[in-house]
């Protein structure tokens, strides 16, 4: 942990670094260019390597003391809460210090190499004299660029403080998004547990050994849910198999009452919610078959529709109080709820969710998601 946040400050010090210099390069150059073009529209004579001396000299003390300024201006921000007098005291006290400190520097340098540029007569004076002329002529415009520098630091401060913050909330969106899918899951895999249970039980009355077998098969079952659901989104082919060792216990309490037809053409990579479609199944056994004494059959279609994929669970069963074909279900049973639920929060707007008896007089619920194999696509569905 120490070890990368001090490669994070390193980083950002290099960068820093490497900003400041492109700048003192720049405004070398910038103004430069400007004594140079007033020169010659003066008629003076032009000597750029005078010019880029004086100007380099003033530009690399302002860098070097930016970095100072930066370091102590991150301790001491103005808009922080608490001691603002200390604050503001120590930005009067940098704005001074480096003001003087400027002024001071630029005017011995620029004296011991004979590039005086001040006020006439100046280069004779005594140095104390010449440094007290030469600070007080300069002071306004080091003044002004202390001011700039303290202003363009807080304003990336802000922008570091916004960016920030911005990726706090996406983070916390996530997170709140991955606990409510992980709760919706949740409540999916004690019903599956009953109704297998209850599956179970009804044989120990009339057949122990395929009760006996059931319970193995209920384990192996178990374990494969613990792997299924460790993540949101699961292959399509994983899916489809965690669905059919569902249906061969509850084909062993049901015998040949219960009849399923598969048919499966869309590819097996495509990424699904985990547990979509075993509540689905285990929905149309309850209701189109449990309670019964008739045959009943179960159709379980996965298709691709350009970039959709479509799944549809059907059963031919009668049920009280059913959603009509196209509309989506009102709240109720915990599996249609819940999946509902778990579609809003994975894929928003881009789903669809039907439920109700068709056409032929079968009810189907029919779900349409975007067809993806990359589960970053759609990051609420990361595993927490």
């Amino acid at each position: 942990m120490n070890s990368a946040t001090d490669g994070r400050g390193h980083g950002r010090l290099r960068t820093t670094a490497l900003v400041l210099l492109l700048c003192v390069v720049a405004l070398t150059l910038l103004f430069s260019a400007q004594e140079v073009m007033r020169r010659g529209i003066a008629g003076q004579p032009i000597d750029w390597s005078q010019t880029l001396r004086f100007n380099g000299l003033d530009w690399v003390l302002w860098g070097m003391m930016t970095m100072l300024i930066v370091v102590i201006g991150r301790r001491y921000r103005l808009d922080a809460t608490g001691q603002r007098v200390t604050r503001v005291s120590v930005w009067i006290g940098m704005a001074i210090a480096a003001t003087l400190a400027q002024s001071l520097l630029t005017g011995i340098i620029l004296r011991a190499w004979g590039l005086i540029a001040g006020p006439p007569g100046t280069a004779a004076m005594p140095l104390g004299r010449f440094l007290v002329v030469w600070t007080a002529s300069t002071v306004g415009f080091n003044l002004i660029t202390f001011f700039m520098i303290a202003a363009l630091l807080h304003a990336a401060l802000y922008y570091g403080d916004l960016r920030a913050r911005r990726l706090r909330e996406a983070d916390l969106e996530r997170r709140l998004a991955r606990s409510e899918l992980n709760a919706l899951r949740q409540q999916l895999q004690p019903h599956f547990l009953f109704n297998a249970l209850h599956t179970v039980s009804s044989l120990m009355t009339s057949n122990v050994p395929s009760a006996q077998r059931v319970i193995a098969d209920l384990g192996d079952l178990l374990r494969a849910s613990l792997d299924h659901t460790a993540q949101q989104e699961v292959p399509l082919r994983e899916e489809l198999d965690f669905v059919r060792r569902y249906l061969e216990i509850q084909q062993a309490r049901f015998r040949d009452r219960l009849r399923v037809s598969m048919s499966v053409e869309a590819p097996g990579e495509a990424l699904v919610p985990s547990l979509l479609l075993q509540p689905l199944v285990d929905n149309a056994i309850r209701h189109g078959i449990d309670g019964g004494t008739g045959q009943g059959t179960i159709w379980i279609s996965a298709r691709r529709d350009n970039n959709r994929l479509v799944l549809e669970v059907r059963d031919d069963g009668s049920r009280a109080g059913e959603t009509p074909a196209g509309a989506t279900p009102q709240p109720g049973g915990i599996g249609l709820e819940n999946i509902e639920k778990r579609l809003v929060q994975l894929y928003g707007a881009n789903r669809s969710f039907q439920a109700g008896r068709g056409a032929d007089g079968h009810f189907a619920v029919r779900i349409s998601l975007p067809l993806h194999t990359d589960a970053a696509q759609f990051p609420s569905g990361d595993s927490a």
